[in-house]
C-alpha cells in the first residue's frame, strides 16, 4: 500500500506509527538500534523536502549504518529557489542544516556524513569545504588556500579525514584534509576525481587520465597522496573506481569490454592485488556500473543502462542480479508511478538502500530502501511491506 503524509511534523511520527501496527519494525528499529524485526519486510518510502521552493531533494551520502541520510533540498531564495543541504533520520525526518550568513547565495549541500552521524561533509556557497558538527549553529571551514574553490566528496568513517578536489576554476586537483591541517595536493592531473574515500581515512579511490579520455584509468591514493593504478587485464580498456566497500575490503566501479564496443561492466577489486571481478546484467548490450558495496562486497549496488532504458540494479553475494524496482514490487511495495533513477548509499549490513528518483508527481526526490539481510533476502517469499512518501500540500 502506498501511504501519504501531507505535512512534514507529522511524517516520521505517522510512519513508526503504521509501521508498529502493522507488526513489520521492532522497537529497537524505530528508535534506529539494532535494526528490523525478524520478518524483515521489505520498506521503501521518498524523504520528501525542505518546506518552500521547488520540490526537490537528492542525496549524496549515508552513515555507514544507515540511519542518516545527506544531501540536498531546494528552498527559497532572494530571486529563485537555492539548495540547502539537510540531513534525514526515521526519528526526525528532513531537516535544514545551516549556512555561512556571509554567503553570497546561502547554497549548501551535503555529501558524507561520520558513522556515528555527528559530523557531516559538504560545501558551502561559493564552494568552501565546511563540515556541520552536531550542535553547531554553523558549519566549519576547512582550510583553504586563497582564491580556490573546493569540492569536497568524502569522509572517513570518523570525521577525521575528508577527500575531494581544489583549485582554480578548470585546474582542479585532487586534494586530502587531515583534521585541520592545509589540504595535501594529491598526485594525479587536473583529469584527476577522487570519488571515494576507505572509512579508516587510509586510502582514496578514483580515476586518472594518462593521455586521450579513453585512456582513463581507476587508481587508489594511499595517505600521503601518492597514486597507483588498479589491477586491469588489458592496459588498452578504461577504468573507474567510484567508492570502497563498507568494510574498506573491496573497491568498486566499472570496467570497459574489449574491442572498442563502447559498453563496460561493474567492477569489484579486492585489496589482494588481482585482476577485477566484473559483473553483468541479463543483456549483452548494456553497461553496468557499481556505486557501493556492503560488508564483504555481499551486496553490491549499482545501475544498468541499455538503450531500453537505465535502472538500479544490486548484486548479492552469489551475485545474482536484481533490478531494484522489480524486487520490491514483487514483494508488495506499490511504486507507482515512481522511477528510481540512482542509488549511491549502502548500509554496512546491506539491509539499506538509498538514492534518487523521480516521484509520482514528477518531482526530484531522494529515497530510502530496507530489504531483507543479505543471504536471506533473495529466497524468501514475499514479506509484507509497506510504502511511505510524503505529499507536499500547499
Amino acid at each position: 500500500m502506498v501511504a501519504r503524509n501531507p505535512r512534514q511534523s507529522e511524517r516520521a511520527s505517522s510512519l513508526r506509527f503504521r509501521l508498529r501496527a502493522a507488526g513489520l519494525v521492532s522497537a529497537a528499529a524505530l528508535g534506529l538500534g539494532a535494526g528490523l524485526a525478524a520478518a524483515e519486510p521489505v520498506a521503501f518510502y521518498g524523504l520528501g523536502d525542505l518546506p518552500g521552493g521547488d520540490f526537490e531533494s537528492v542525496m549524496r551520502g549515508m552513515s555507514r549504518d544507515g540511519r542518516t541520510i545527506v544531501g540536498s533540498s531546494k528552498v527559497p531564495g532572494l530571486v529563485v529557489s537555492r539548495t540547502q543541504a539537510f540531513r534525514w533520520s526515521l526519528d526526525t525526518g528532513i531537516q535544514p542544516l545551516p549556512y555561512r550568513t556571509d554567503s553570497p547565495s546561502g547554497t549548501s549541500r551535503a555529501v558524507d556524513v561520520s558513522d556515528d552521524s555527528l559530523e557531516i561533509l559538504g560545501y558551502n556557497d561559493p564552494r568552501f569545504a565546511v563540515k556541520w558538527a552536531a550542535g553547531a549553529d554553523r558549519p566549519i571551514d576547512y582550510p583553504m588556500p586563497p582564491g580556490q574553490f573546493a569540492s569536497p566528496v568524502a569522509m572517513s568513517g570518523d570525521g577525521r579525514v575528508a577527500v575531494g578536489r581544489l583549485g582554480p576554476s578548470l585546474n582542479f586537483r585532487p586534494v586530502r584534509w587531515n583534521e585541520d591541517e592545509q589540504p595535501l595536493v594529491m598526485e594525479g592531473s587536473s583529469n584527476a576525481f577522487v570519488r571515494g574515500l576507505s572509512r579508516d581515512g587510509s586510502f582514496a579511490v578514483g580515476s586518472d587520465q594518462f593521455g586521450t579520455v579513453s585512456d582513463t584509468h581507476a587508481v587508489v591514493w594511499d595517505a600521503q597522496g601518492r597514486m597507483s593504478r588498479l589491477p586491469e587485464a588489458d592496459p588498452s580498456r578504461s577504468s573507474q573506481a567510484f567508492n570502497v566497500s563498507s568494510d574498506d575490503a573491496f573497491i568498486v566501479g566499472t570496467y570497459s569490454l574489449p574491442g572498442g564496443s563502447g559498453f563496460n561492466r561493474a567492477a569489484v577489486w579486492s585489496l589482494d592485488g588481482s585482476l577485477p571481478e566484473l559483473l553483468s546484467g541479463p543483456a549483452a548490450n548494456s553497461s553496468t556500473w557499481a556505486w557501493a558495496a556492503s560488508n564483504g562486497a555481499t551486496i553490491v549496488l549499482g545501475r544498468d543502462t541499455s538503450l531500453q532504458g537505465s535502472s538500479v540494479v544490486f548484486w548479492d553475494g552469489n551475485r545474482q542480479y536484481h533490478e531494484l524496482h522489480s524486487f520490491l514490487t514483487a514483494r508488495g511495495i506499490d511504486l507507482t508511478g515512481w522511477r528510481l533513477t540512482d542509488a549511491v548509499g549502502i548500509s554496512a549490513d546491506g539491509r539499506v538502500i538509498a538514492g534518487n528518483g523521480r516521484n509520482p508527481d514528477g518531482h526530484n526526490e531522494a529515497w530510502v530502501a530496507y530489504i531483507p539481510t543479505p543471504g536471506t533476502a533473495l529466497v524468501l517469499a514475499a514479506v509484507p511491506a509497506i510504502a511511505a512518501r510524503r505529499r507536499r500540500t500547499a
